[in-house]
């Protein structure tokens, strides 16, 4: 009878093993993918817009419509701004944009999924159009803790964005990142730290423990002891459970509750 509940728990820790490894590599996967999926730039997106005469703003909204990106602009761009045409042909955003530009004298520029308006200080009609495009960069390096040892499964992400990943076994990572982007580094039970990826393409950083976790006071039968000092085992009940009880002596109401 012990043996077949022996084998049978054996079995069953097996199975749960695998299904965490699983768990795991999924999880891994997923997070490797979207940080590693690149954000499309203005002149790879081809649409059709025909327009005739139309406000600036129904434009953008248009474009919204069609794309994944967004227009961030202010009343006061769009102030005593004439109305636009664009020609139905099967074209890049980037071309579409170049063509309002030229109409209006806007300057456009791409940072991550929204392009941001703001009108050229140049007063020349004939000065070329202004579009700055996203530009990206490749950024790798380790997660480790304060002893110098890889944290596994660490999280890096892009602040500001849903883009991230997560560390390997051996706390490496590689996640591809817009101009000007800060990356956030956090790991449970550790301090997040941020930096800035500036024109560094290697990032390796040691968080440190989180400290407010290890300051934290825990009330004993004997005194009073931080929680990083604590090496016994410790139980707590909350006063509203005393309150239930009908017995007049504290020690008494806590008894059967720890």
């Amino acid at each position: 009878m012990k043996n077949r509940l022996l084998l049978y728990l054996l079995r069953m820790t097996k199975l749960f093993t695998y299904a965490f490894l699983i768990q795991c590599l999924t999880m891994n996967f997923l997070f490797a993918w979207d940080g590693t999926a690149q954000i499309k730039g203005i002149d790879k997106v081809m649409i059709k817009m025909p327009m005739e005469e139309v406000l600036l703003e129904n434009a953008f909204a248009a474009i919204e419509n069609s794309t994944e990106f967004n227009f961030v602009y202010t009343n006061k761009e769009m102030k005593d701004l004439t109305k636009i045409s664009l020609s139905g042909d099967y074209q890049s955003l980037y071309d579409i944009l170049v063509s309002i530009s030229k109409q209006t004298q806007l300057e456009f520029k791409q940072i991550n999924q929204n392009i941001h308006v703001k009108k050229s200080s140049v007063s020349s009609t004939k000065s070329e159009p202004i579009i700055i495009l996203l530009e990206e960069k490749t950024v790798t390096g380790r997660v480790l803790d304060e002893n110098g040892e890889p944290l596994p499964g660490a999280t890096v992400l892009v602040v500001g964005t849903t883009t991230g990943t997560v560390t390997d076994m051996d706390g490496n990572y590689t996640i591809t990142v817009p101009d000007g982007a800060t990356l956030m580094f956090s790991y449970i039970g550790y301090d997040p730290m941020r930096m800035e990826v500036g024109d560094q393409s290697i990032i390796s950083v040691s968080l440190l423990v989180d400290s407010s976790s290890l300051e934290e006071v825990v009330v004993i039968g004997y005194g009073t002891v931080k929680k990083s000092d604590l090496t016994g085992s410790v139980g707590s009940v909350k006063g509203d459970k005393l309150m239930n009880r009908s017995q007049n002596n504290a020690v008494k109401s806590l008894q059967g509750r720890v």
